[in-house]
């Protein structure tokens, strides 16, 4: 049975209440002079039941409940309204008429209750299906934004939103933020006996570092003697130069770690945590190619590549290091603060920054005439490399830029 269904018995009930009130009443005027039943003790009831109406059916169940439970002793209750209403039904058929009343009530009640509970039924199993019809609407989102590569997956970046910029910069460099930084790092520092054991092993690891270097320095010095050389110097000196690349970027990994599974983490300490541990790999790869490129290191001393194509190799890195590091650093935090808006207008900023960086690095060190591999032997011998030059250079140098355009636009994958 429906709500409305309910409500027209509801309806009727009292309609047919108020009828066989007037007759009632018509019939204790003519009892006497004793005490009649008032129209008070059936009005009070039928208010009850109109302001009922209004409340949540959970609330209107309960009260409907309870009335039921009192209808159950048709005697009882008559006497209590009668107590309430300081009136008696002595006369016979004026108390077997208001017993009538009672029952009646009482079956429209049981209707009531049970259209209240085939009510409440539906409206779970209608939030259930709302639940699996959002999780499906998630779904075919992410879908579409794998998929459907041509439909914005957010706004396009207007020029009202840089107004913003200040106030979101701001939120990443607050001394507040950086406050809470440093105490989560002092608390793990305190009450975790990991954090102090990984601690002491890396302040001896970069303070072994440089004897790691001169090592790699100390190998080289053998090549090129046929009596001492051998192919295990270069198996050596790679296996030394990314053990000693990986000791900033372990410090960083493990400051992360800290600040995330930190019992007195902050949302933004769990940010800063988080873009540690995703750039710990960037930063390694970035350092161990620098030490591949260090003077008398692996490239020079054992692949003996050229030392201009060293230079321009270990100062990009370094640029890259200055540059991409912090700009993806930044876009990590701003997203993880705010995953759905896609790091607001700094977000998009750092993005730029990012790929912006990658495109100058990618140019000068693919360049034809002063890149890496301008002093190879065939390009010393005169003869170009179409390849690189015609097809995968204008690629290399182009695809940063395009992504980072596509991000403004709004194309977020």
């Amino acid at each position: 049975m429906t709500k409305r269904s309910c409500r027209s018995l509801l309806a009727i009930g009292l309609v047919l209440i108020g009828l066989v009130f007037q007759i009632t009443w018509a019939q204790t005027e003519t009892v006497g002079e004793g005490s009649p039943v008032k129209p008070a003790i059936l009005d009070a009831k039928i208010a009850e039941t109109e302001s009922a109406a209004g409340l949540p059916e959970g609330v209107k169940r309960v009260l409907h409940r309870r009335e039921q439970q009192r209808l159950a002793d048709a005697d009882a209750y008559l006497a209590a309204l009668l107590r309430e209403a300081d009136a008696n039904a002595q006369t016979g058929p004026l108390r077997a008429r208001l017993l009538e009343l009672v029952d009646e009530r009482r079956t429209l009640l049981d209707k009531a209750i049970e259209s209240e509970d085939a009510l409440l039924l539906k409206l779970g199993e209608l939030e259930t299906a709302q639940s699996d019809l959002l999780a499906t609407i998630k779904q075919f989102d992410a879908l579409l934004d794998v998929n459907l590569l041509w439909v914005r997956s957010a706004s396009r970046t207007e020029l009202a939103e840089l107004g913003a910029l200040p106030d979101q910069v701001w939120r990443i460099i607050s001394p507040s933020g950086w406050t809470a930084v440093a105490g989560v790092l002092l608390h793990q520092a305190i009450h975790s006996p990991i954090f102090v054991l990984f601690g002491v092993f890396l302040v001896l690891f970069l303070w072994g570092r440089k004897h790691l270097i001169q090592w790699i320095a100390a190998i080289s010095e053998r090549l090129g003697k046929p009596t001492s050389d051998r192919f295990v110097y270069s198996l050596q000196v790679l296996l030394i130069t990314l053990l000693a690349a990986a000791a900033w970027p372990l410090v960083a990994a493990v400051i992360g770690w800290q600040l995330r599974v930190s019992s007195q983490a902050t949302d933004f300490s769990m940010a800063v945590g988080s873009a540690l541990l995703a750039l710990a790999m960037q930063f390694y790869l970035l350092r161990g190619l620098r030490l591949i490129c260090i003077p008398r290191g692996l490239a020079a001393a054992h692949f003996r590549w050229p030392a201009p194509s060293l230079r321009l190799l270990r100062r990009e890195l370094d640029r890259l290091s200055w540059t991409y590091l912090p700009a993806a650093a930044v876009l990590l935090v701003i997203v993880h603060l705010d995953p759905l808006n896609a790091g607001w207008a700094a977000g998009r900023v750092a993005f730029v920054a990012l790929v912006v960086s990658l495109a100058i690095a990618f140019y000068r060190l693919l360049h034809p005439r002063t890149g890496v591999f301008a002093h190879s032997t065939r390009r010393e011998a005169g003869r170009p490399l179409p390849f690189i030059d015609r097809l995968l250079y204008p690629l290399i140098v182009i695809a940063p830029l395009v992504i980072g355009v596509l991000e403004v636009m709004g194309y977020l994958y």
